[in-house]
Protein backbone atom coordinates (compact mmCIF):
# COMPACT_ATOMS: atom_id res chain seq x y z
CA UNK A 1 0.00 0.00 0.00
CA UNK A 2 2.80 2.45 1.03
CA UNK A 3 4.35 2.01 -2.58
CA UNK A 4 1.18 2.82 -4.32
CA UNK A 5 1.05 6.13 -1.91
CA UNK A 6 3.75 7.39 -3.14
CA UNK A 7 2.62 7.77 -6.92
CA UNK A 8 -0.76 8.77 -6.15
CA UNK A 9 0.62 12.09 -3.74
CA UNK A 10 3.03 12.66 -6.81
CA UNK A 11 -0.45 12.41 -9.38
CA UNK A 12 -2.00 14.88 -6.97
CA UNK A 13 1.18 17.41 -6.81
CA UNK A 14 0.97 17.39 -11.18
CA UNK A 15 -2.46 18.06 -10.73
CA UNK A 16 -2.12 21.04 -8.72
CA UNK A 17 -4.06 19.70 -5.95
CA UNK A 18 -1.77 19.25 -3.46
CA UNK A 19 -1.82 22.45 -0.97
CA UNK A 20 -5.84 21.22 -0.33
CA UNK A 21 -4.70 17.85 0.86
CA UNK A 22 -1.72 19.21 2.96
CA UNK A 23 -4.30 21.47 4.69
CA UNK A 24 -6.50 18.77 5.30
CA UNK A 25 -3.97 17.14 6.69
CA UNK A 26 -2.79 20.03 8.63
CA UNK A 27 -6.19 20.77 9.51
CA UNK A 28 -6.68 17.37 10.65
CA UNK A 29 -3.38 17.09 13.50
CA UNK A 30 -4.50 20.31 14.73
CA UNK A 31 -8.09 19.17 15.34
CA UNK A 32 -6.60 15.96 17.02
CA UNK A 33 -4.34 17.74 19.18
CA UNK A 34 -6.84 20.41 20.60
CA UNK A 35 -8.97 17.79 20.81
CA UNK A 36 -6.15 15.93 22.85
CA UNK A 37 -5.92 19.01 25.07
CA UNK A 38 -9.27 19.35 26.42
CA UNK A 39 -9.62 15.52 27.09
CA UNK A 40 -6.35 16.20 29.49
CA UNK A 41 -8.47 19.51 30.69
CA UNK A 42 -11.22 17.64 30.98
CA UNK A 43 -10.14 14.39 32.82
CA UNK A 44 -7.52 16.37 35.33
CA UNK A 45 -10.12 19.52 35.86
CA UNK A 46 -7.58 22.30 35.02
CA UNK A 47 -8.72 25.37 35.26
CA UNK A 48 -6.42 26.53 32.19
CA UNK A 49 -6.41 25.14 28.22
CA UNK A 50 -2.74 26.24 28.67
CA UNK A 51 -1.67 24.04 30.65
CA UNK A 52 -3.21 20.75 29.40
CA UNK A 53 -1.69 21.72 25.97
CA UNK A 54 1.41 22.65 27.56
CA UNK A 55 2.03 19.38 29.25
CA UNK A 56 0.79 17.81 25.63
CA UNK A 57 3.57 19.55 23.86
CA UNK A 58 6.04 18.07 26.30
CA UNK A 59 5.34 14.80 26.19
CA UNK A 60 4.55 14.49 22.51
CA UNK A 61 7.63 16.72 21.03
CA UNK A 62 9.92 17.54 24.66
CA UNK A 63 9.05 21.00 24.12
CA UNK A 64 8.53 23.44 27.08
CA UNK A 65 9.23 21.07 29.67
CA UNK A 66 7.38 22.27 33.18
CA UNK A 67 9.08 22.68 36.27
CA UNK A 68 7.90 22.52 39.91
CA UNK A 69 10.06 23.36 43.01
CA UNK A 70 9.59 21.19 46.38
CA UNK A 71 10.41 23.16 49.70
CA UNK A 72 9.50 22.93 53.41
CA UNK A 73 7.70 19.42 52.43
CA UNK A 74 5.11 21.38 50.14
CA UNK A 75 5.50 22.01 46.41
CA UNK A 76 5.83 25.64 46.08
CA UNK A 77 2.69 26.82 43.93
CA UNK A 78 0.57 29.56 43.71
CA UNK A 79 -2.64 30.13 44.72
CA UNK A 80 -4.45 29.54 41.49
CA UNK A 81 -1.93 27.38 39.86
CA UNK A 82 -2.49 23.98 38.66
CA UNK A 83 0.99 22.39 37.79
CA UNK A 84 1.21 19.57 35.78
CA UNK A 85 4.32 17.70 37.16
CA UNK A 86 2.19 17.89 40.75
CA UNK A 87 -1.73 17.05 39.03
CA UNK A 88 -0.01 14.51 36.09
CA UNK A 89 3.29 13.68 36.42
CA UNK A 90 6.60 13.46 33.48
CA UNK A 91 8.02 15.22 31.70
CA UNK A 92 9.38 17.77 33.20
CA UNK A 93 12.08 19.25 36.29
CA UNK A 94 11.80 19.46 39.73
CA UNK A 95 13.68 21.41 42.11
CA UNK A 96 14.30 19.48 45.68
CA UNK A 97 15.12 22.05 48.07
CA UNK A 98 17.69 21.31 50.65
CA UNK A 99 16.16 19.46 53.47
CA UNK A 100 13.44 17.53 51.69
CA UNK A 101 12.61 14.48 49.61
CA UNK A 102 10.81 13.40 47.57
CA UNK A 103 9.36 9.33 46.26
CA UNK A 104 8.09 9.10 42.74
CA UNK A 105 6.23 6.56 41.25
CA UNK A 106 5.38 4.93 37.79
CA UNK A 107 2.43 2.89 37.34
CA UNK A 108 3.61 -0.50 39.07
CA UNK A 109 5.14 1.29 41.90
CA UNK A 110 8.29 3.19 43.32
CA UNK A 111 11.01 3.98 41.02
CA UNK A 112 12.98 6.50 42.88
CA UNK A 113 13.89 8.84 45.96
CA UNK A 114 15.02 12.22 45.14
CA UNK A 115 17.20 14.34 47.46
CA UNK A 116 17.85 17.68 47.19
CA UNK A 117 18.99 18.87 43.92
CA UNK A 118 17.40 19.18 40.26
CA UNK A 119 15.82 16.35 38.66
CA UNK A 120 14.25 15.18 35.62
CA UNK A 121 11.30 13.46 35.12
CA UNK A 122 10.20 10.96 32.53
CA UNK A 123 7.07 10.44 30.76
CA UNK A 124 4.24 8.92 33.16
CA UNK A 125 6.68 9.37 36.17
CA UNK A 126 4.62 10.67 39.09
CA UNK A 127 5.39 12.10 42.70
CA UNK A 128 3.71 10.12 44.88
CA UNK A 129 4.56 12.00 47.94
CA UNK A 130 7.38 14.69 49.40
CA UNK A 131 8.49 14.77 53.09
CA UNK A 132 10.03 17.31 55.18
CA UNK A 133 13.33 16.15 56.78
CA UNK A 134 13.31 18.52 59.27
CA UNK A 135 12.68 17.53 62.82
CA UNK A 136 8.34 17.41 63.16
CA UNK A 137 7.01 18.59 66.46
CA UNK A 138 2.89 17.94 67.33
CA UNK A 139 1.25 18.46 70.48
CA UNK A 140 -2.21 16.89 71.50
CA UNK A 141 -4.07 14.66 74.07
CA UNK A 142 -4.54 11.32 75.04
CA UNK A 143 -8.34 10.23 76.56
CA UNK A 144 -8.10 6.93 77.90
CA UNK A 145 -9.86 4.74 80.78
CA UNK A 146 -7.90 3.37 83.26
CA UNK A 147 -8.04 0.04 84.97
CA UNK A 148 -10.94 0.77 87.40
CA UNK A 149 -12.91 1.94 84.90
CA UNK A 150 -12.57 5.85 85.16
CA UNK A 151 -11.89 8.74 82.54
CA UNK A 152 -8.36 10.47 82.30
CA UNK A 153 -7.19 13.08 80.11
CA UNK A 154 -3.27 13.31 79.23
CA UNK A 155 -3.15 16.88 78.14
CA UNK A 156 -0.29 18.37 76.71
CA UNK A 157 1.50 15.22 74.98
CA UNK A 158 4.69 16.88 73.03
CA UNK A 159 6.58 15.08 70.82
CA UNK A 160 9.52 15.75 68.22
CA UNK A 161 10.29 13.30 65.68
CA UNK A 162 12.21 12.96 62.42
CA UNK A 163 12.27 10.58 59.10
CA UNK A 164 14.44 7.56 60.75
CA UNK A 165 17.93 8.46 59.98
CA UNK A 166 19.52 5.04 59.78
CA UNK A 167 22.21 6.49 62.34
CA UNK A 168 24.11 8.26 59.85
CA UNK A 169 25.71 11.30 61.34
CA UNK A 170 24.58 15.26 60.11
CA UNK A 171 27.13 16.88 57.88
CA UNK A 172 28.04 19.75 56.01
CA UNK A 173 27.34 17.99 53.17
CA UNK A 174 24.17 16.15 54.38
CA UNK A 175 22.52 18.10 57.39
CA UNK A 176 19.52 16.12 56.73
CA UNK A 177 20.59 12.06 56.60
CA UNK A 178 17.70 9.97 55.61
CA UNK A 179 17.35 6.27 54.66
CA UNK A 180 15.21 5.32 51.34
CA UNK A 181 13.92 2.33 53.32
CA UNK A 182 12.71 4.95 55.67
CA UNK A 183 11.11 7.13 53.37
CA UNK A 184 9.13 4.07 51.83
CA UNK A 185 7.67 2.85 54.94
CA UNK A 186 6.49 6.12 56.00
CA UNK A 187 4.74 6.12 52.67
CA UNK A 188 3.38 2.46 52.27
CA UNK A 189 3.15 1.32 56.31
CA UNK A 190 0.51 3.97 57.46
CA UNK A 191 -2.96 2.50 57.74
CA UNK A 192 -5.89 3.76 56.20
CA UNK A 193 -8.61 5.81 57.95
CA UNK A 194 -12.54 5.53 58.66
CA UNK A 195 -12.31 7.89 55.84
CA UNK A 196 -10.88 5.01 53.03
CA UNK A 197 -7.82 7.71 53.40
CA UNK A 198 -4.55 7.62 55.19
CA UNK A 199 -3.65 10.07 57.64
CA UNK A 200 -0.93 12.57 56.56
CA UNK A 201 2.95 11.56 58.14
CA UNK A 202 3.23 13.64 61.01
CA UNK A 203 -0.69 12.72 62.54
CA UNK A 204 0.13 8.74 61.73
CA UNK A 205 3.56 9.19 64.22
CA UNK A 206 1.76 11.01 66.86
CA UNK A 207 -1.69 8.61 66.63
CA UNK A 208 1.24 6.11 67.08
CA UNK A 209 2.77 7.91 70.41
CA UNK A 210 -0.58 8.27 71.79
CA UNK A 211 -2.03 4.73 70.95
CA UNK A 212 1.17 3.84 73.26
CA UNK A 213 0.16 5.97 76.10
CA UNK A 214 -3.14 4.68 75.98
CA UNK A 215 -2.59 1.61 76.31
CA UNK A 216 -0.23 2.11 79.21
CA UNK A 217 -2.49 3.71 80.85
CA UNK A 218 -5.52 0.91 80.35
CA UNK A 219 -3.05 -0.91 82.40
CA UNK A 220 -3.10 0.56 85.94
CA UNK A 221 -5.55 1.81 88.34
CA UNK A 222 -6.28 5.74 89.55
CA UNK A 223 -3.92 5.65 92.74
CA UNK A 224 -0.87 4.66 90.45
CA UNK A 225 -1.69 7.89 88.33
CA UNK A 226 -2.97 10.42 90.59
CA UNK A 227 -0.92 9.13 93.59
CA UNK A 228 2.19 6.85 93.10
CA UNK A 229 3.94 5.54 95.79
CA UNK A 230 7.41 4.66 93.80
CA UNK A 231 7.84 6.39 90.44
CA UNK A 232 6.33 9.07 88.74
CA UNK A 233 3.80 7.87 86.02
CA UNK A 234 5.45 10.25 83.50
CA UNK A 235 8.87 9.02 84.15
CA UNK A 236 7.34 5.61 83.89
CA UNK A 237 5.65 6.69 80.13
CA UNK A 238 8.74 8.58 78.65
CA UNK A 239 10.72 5.37 79.52
CA UNK A 240 7.73 3.30 77.91
CA UNK A 241 9.17 4.85 74.90
CA UNK A 242 12.90 3.84 74.77
CA UNK A 243 11.76 0.55 74.90
CA UNK A 244 13.19 -1.70 71.84
CA UNK A 245 9.42 -2.45 70.94
CA UNK A 246 8.68 1.47 70.81
CA UNK A 247 11.81 2.36 68.59
CA UNK A 248 10.55 -0.98 66.10
CA UNK A 249 7.14 0.25 66.26
CA UNK A 250 7.89 4.14 65.49
CA UNK A 251 10.75 2.35 62.53
CA UNK A 252 7.38 0.72 61.21
CA UNK A 253 6.51 4.31 60.12
CA UNK A 254 9.95 5.19 59.55
CA UNK A 255 10.18 7.34 62.33
CA UNK A 256 12.64 8.54 64.69
CA UNK A 257 11.41 9.41 67.98
CA UNK A 258 13.37 12.54 69.80
CA UNK A 259 12.13 13.73 72.61
CA UNK A 260 8.67 13.00 74.16
CA UNK A 261 6.82 15.33 77.10
CA UNK A 262 4.01 14.20 79.05
CA UNK A 263 1.81 17.11 80.43
CA UNK A 264 -0.55 16.62 82.74
CA UNK A 265 -3.68 14.17 83.95
CA UNK A 266 -6.93 15.50 84.50
CA UNK A 267 -9.95 13.26 86.00
CA UNK A 268 -13.63 14.55 85.85
CA UNK A 269 -14.85 16.71 88.39
CA UNK A 270 -17.08 13.89 90.32
CA UNK A 271 -14.05 11.44 90.87
CA UNK A 272 -12.14 14.38 92.13
CA UNK A 273 -14.89 15.16 94.84
CA UNK A 274 -15.13 11.30 95.45
CA UNK A 275 -11.06 11.47 96.02
CA UNK A 276 -11.62 14.90 98.51
CA UNK A 277 -14.06 12.94 100.28
CA UNK A 278 -12.43 10.17 101.04
CA UNK A 279 -9.39 11.99 101.96
CA UNK A 280 -11.48 14.04 104.51
CA UNK A 281 -12.76 10.40 105.75
CA UNK A 282 -9.35 8.98 106.15
CA UNK A 283 -8.11 12.14 107.99
CA UNK A 284 -10.58 12.53 110.58
CA UNK A 285 -10.48 8.46 111.98
CA UNK A 286 -6.78 9.43 111.86
CA UNK A 287 -7.82 12.35 114.16
CA UNK A 288 -9.80 10.48 115.91
CA UNK A 289 -7.40 7.60 116.54
CA UNK A 290 -4.64 10.24 117.45
CA UNK A 291 -7.23 11.33 120.34
CA UNK A 292 -8.07 7.93 121.81
CA UNK A 293 -4.32 7.55 121.79
CA UNK A 294 -3.76 10.61 124.04
CA UNK A 295 -6.75 10.00 126.24
CA UNK A 296 -5.48 6.67 126.94
CA UNK A 297 -1.86 8.24 127.89
CA UNK A 298 -3.59 10.25 130.41
CA UNK A 299 -5.57 8.09 132.05
CA UNK A 300 -2.46 5.94 132.25
CA UNK A 301 -0.59 8.77 133.68
CA UNK A 302 -3.35 9.68 136.22
CA UNK A 303 -3.45 5.86 137.74
CA UNK A 304 0.58 5.43 137.80
CA UNK A 305 0.48 9.03 139.70
CA UNK A 306 -1.82 7.34 142.43
CA UNK A 307 0.02 3.70 142.19
CA UNK A 308 3.03 5.88 142.80
CA UNK A 309 0.91 8.18 145.72
CA UNK A 310 -0.43 5.21 147.49
CA UNK A 311 3.34 2.92 147.44
CA UNK A 312 4.99 6.41 148.87
CA UNK A 313 2.44 6.40 152.04
CA UNK A 314 3.10 2.85 152.99
CA UNK A 315 6.85 3.33 152.27
CA UNK A 316 6.21 6.46 154.72
CA UNK A 317 4.23 4.30 157.02
CA UNK A 318 6.68 1.57 157.38
CA UNK A 319 9.52 3.79 158.38
CA UNK A 320 7.27 5.82 160.71
CA UNK A 321 6.98 2.18 162.42
CA UNK A 322 10.57 1.80 162.48
CA UNK A 323 10.74 4.83 165.10
CA UNK A 324 8.22 4.05 167.97
CA UNK A 325 9.81 3.85 171.20
CA UNK A 326 8.28 0.98 173.00
CA UNK A 327 8.61 3.40 176.64
CA UNK A 328 6.36 5.45 175.74
CA UNK A 329 2.44 5.52 174.51
CA UNK A 330 2.17 3.48 171.68
CA UNK A 331 -0.94 4.43 170.21
CA UNK A 332 0.02 8.15 170.45
CA UNK A 333 3.17 8.15 168.72
CA UNK A 334 1.79 5.45 165.81
CA UNK A 335 -1.05 8.90 165.14
CA UNK A 336 1.75 11.23 165.19
CA UNK A 337 4.08 10.10 162.96
CA UNK A 338 1.67 8.92 160.34
CA UNK A 339 0.45 11.88 160.59
CA UNK A 340 3.44 13.62 159.86
CA UNK A 341 4.30 11.17 157.06
CA UNK A 342 1.05 11.10 155.19
CA UNK A 343 1.13 15.10 154.93
CA UNK A 344 4.79 14.81 153.31
CA UNK A 345 3.31 12.63 150.65
CA UNK A 346 0.62 14.77 150.33
CA UNK A 347 2.95 17.78 149.93
CA UNK A 348 5.43 16.31 147.55
CA UNK A 349 1.92 14.80 145.57
CA UNK A 350 0.59 18.39 145.29
CA UNK A 351 4.19 19.65 144.05
CA UNK A 352 4.32 17.60 140.80
CA UNK A 353 1.01 18.66 139.11
CA UNK A 354 1.96 15.66 136.07
CA UNK A 355 0.90 13.04 138.17
CA UNK A 356 -2.81 13.60 137.83
CA UNK A 357 -2.39 14.79 133.91
CA UNK A 358 -5.86 16.16 132.33
CA UNK A 359 -7.15 17.35 135.97
CA UNK A 360 -8.07 21.16 136.11
CA UNK A 361 -5.23 23.09 138.17
CA UNK A 362 -5.90 26.26 140.58
CA UNK A 363 -6.10 28.42 137.85
CA UNK A 364 -8.51 26.55 135.85
CA UNK A 365 -5.98 25.19 133.15
CA UNK A 366 -5.16 21.08 132.00
CA UNK A 367 -1.82 19.95 134.23
CA UNK A 368 0.72 19.34 131.77
CA UNK A 369 2.82 16.14 131.45
CA UNK A 370 6.77 17.42 132.62
CA UNK A 371 9.09 17.46 129.80
CA UNK A 372 11.52 14.67 129.26
CA UNK A 373 15.02 14.24 131.57
CA UNK A 374 18.00 15.60 129.61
Amino acid sequence: MAENLVPLLLAQQSSGNWPLYLAAALLAGLFAVVAAAFYIQDIYEFRSFDNALRYLFASLFGLDYPSLTIEHGQPKLDEDEHNTLWRIGGPGYVNVKLGNAVLLERGYGATRVLGPGRHFLRRFETIREVRDLREQYRRDEVKAVTKDGIDVVVRDVEATFRLATGDQPRSERQPYPFTPEALHASVYNRAVGKDGKAPEWGEAVMNLIKGRIRNWVSGQRLDRLTAPVDQDPRAAIRADFDSEAARQQLAGLGAELIWVNIGHLDTPKKVDEQRLETWRSFWEAEDKVTRAQGESLRVAYRELGRAEGQADMLVAIARALEGVDPARDLDQQVAELMLLRVGGVLEAMAAQPWLSEGEPGADGQALKAPPPEG
